[in-house]
């Protein structure tokens, strides 16, 4: 987790400098995109009847849609930068 933390640290600092904003939307996107993997996992133990709201079917199909939209996005930084 320290890891993944120093990564997305330094990624941010990518997108905000201007002169490596493209290089840091694609890594974002990249990012964004291996997160992917864990919420599309959580569809396989979803039930109804599971306690909170983030691990029963609309939770997760909401979880899925935020992070291909944060790639979508990511992907939009990276080709308009």
């Amino acid at each position: 987790m320290v890891v993944s933390g120093v990564v997305e640290v330094l990624v941010g600092a990518l997108v905000l400098a201007p002169a490596s904003r493209a290089v840091g939307a694609w890594a974002a996107a990249g990012l964004f995109a291996v997160y992917l993997v864990p919420h599309l996992d959580a569809f396989r133990p979803v039930h109804r009847d599971r306690p909170g709201v983030l691990w029963q079917p609309a939770g997760v199909a909401a979880r899925l849609v935020v992070n291909i939209w944060y790639v979508g996005w990511a992907v939009a930084v990276a080709l308009t930068a």
